[in-house]
C-alpha cells in the first residue's frame, strides 16, 4: 500500500474539481442559501443540468 498526498486543489489530479467549477461558476447562482436544504436543492438542480458532454 502506498500513500500519496495530493494538493488541496489540483484539477489535474482530481477530476471532480472541473465539475465543481462548472456548478459554482455557471449553473448555480451566486447567492447565500438560507439553510442546508436550499443549498442541497441548488446543488441537485445543478448536477441534473450537467450531462456527459459537459463533463
Amino acid at each position: 500500500m502506498f500513500l500519496h498526498y495530493l494538493p488541496a486543489y489540483c484539477p489535474q489530479l482530481n477530476l471532480i474539481e472541473h465539475i465543481w467549477r462548472k456548478l459554482k461558476g455557471f449553473l448555480m447562482p451566486r447567492r447565500c442559501h438560507n439553510n442546508l436544504n436550499q443549498l442541497r436543492e441548488a446543488v441537485s438542480v445543478g448536477l441534473k443540468a450537467l450531462n456527459a458532454i459537459t463533463i
